[in-house]
C-alpha cells in the first residue's frame, strides 16, 4: 500500500544501517548526514495516497518487491540451495529453474472493470521491460567479472565457434573490442549478450535480438 518513494527511501536507509556497522568515523559521519536527509525528507512526504491505484498502479508496486527479491534474496538463495545439493553429491541444472515469479495483477477477470484488455497488455509489456532491465544490468555486472584469458585458459570449442559466429553478426560490438578483450573469450560473449538484449527491449524487430527466453 506504500507508495514507490517512500518504499525507496526505506530501502536507502535500510542500505546505509547495513553500510554504518562497518564504517570509519569518517564514513560514519557521511553516513549520518544522509540518514538525516532521508528523515528529513520522509517526514515531508505523504505516504497516502490521494487517488485509488488502477491495476497498474498496483502491478508497478508488486514488481517492486519482485526486482528487490531477483536482484538480492533470489541469488543468495540459489547459491545456498546449489551448494548444499552439491555436498550430497547432486549438481543443480542451471537451465531449470525452479523458482519462478508470477502474478495475477492487471489480468484478473473477476468482474474488475477497470482490468480490460489493454490493461493485461501494459502490464504484460511492462513485465517484459522490467525483466530486460534486470538482465542488462545484470550481464554489464557479469562483463566485469569473466576476464578470464584464452592463453590461460582455454574456452571450449563450442565457445569459440559461437564467438565466431557472432563475429560476425555484430561486427559492430567486435569493432569496440580492444586486444587485451579479444583475448578474453567469455567477456566477448557476454558483451554480446548485453547487446542483445538491448535490442530484445529497444527494437523488438530486428533480426539480432532474442527471440525467446531460451
Amino acid at each position: 500500500a506504500s507508495r514507490r518513494s517512500v518504499l525507496d527511501k526505506r530501502f536507502e536507509l535500510r542500505v546505509l544501517l547495513e553500510r554504518r556497522g562497518g564504517a570509519t568515523s569518517l564514513e560514519e559521519s557521511r553516513i549520518d548526514r544522509r540518514i538525516d536527509e532521508i528523515i528529513e525528507s520522509l517526514w515531508q512526504t505523504d505516504e497516502i495516497r490521494t487517488a485509488k491505484p488502477t491495476p497498474f498502479d498496483e502491478a508497478r508496486s508488486i514488481l517492486y518487491y519482485v526486482e528487490q527479491l531477483m536482484a538480492e534474496g533470489l541469488p543468495e538463495f540459489l547459491d545456498d540451495v546449489a551448494a548444499v545439493m552439491s555436498d550430497h553429491g547432486v549438481d543443480l541444472d542451471v537451465t531449470q529453474p525452479f523458482v519462478r515469479f508470477g502474478s495475477w495483477v492487471g489480468g484478473d477477470r473477476d468482474g474488475n472493470p477497470f482490468v480490460t484488455p489493454e490493461t493485461t497488455r501494459r502490464v504484460v509489456e511492462m513485465h517484459r521491460t522490467r525483466a530486460l532491465r534486470v538482465l542488462i544490468a545484470e550481464t554489464e555486472a557479469l562483463s566485469a567479472d569473466v576476464s578470464t584469458a584464452q592463453r590461460i585458459r582455454p574456452a571450449s570449442d563450442e565457445l569459440m565457434a559461437r564467438i565466431e559466429e557472432y563475429s560476425r553478426r555484430f561486427g559492430d560490438v567486435f569493432a569496440d573490442f580492444s586486444e587485451v578483450t579479444r583475448g578474453e573469450p567469455y567477456r566477448m560473449l557476454v558483451t554480446v549478450m548485453h547487446r542483445r538484449l538491448e535490442l530484445t527491449r529497444d527494437e523488438p524487430n530486428s533480426r539480432r535480438r532474442y527471440r525467446s527466453p531460451a
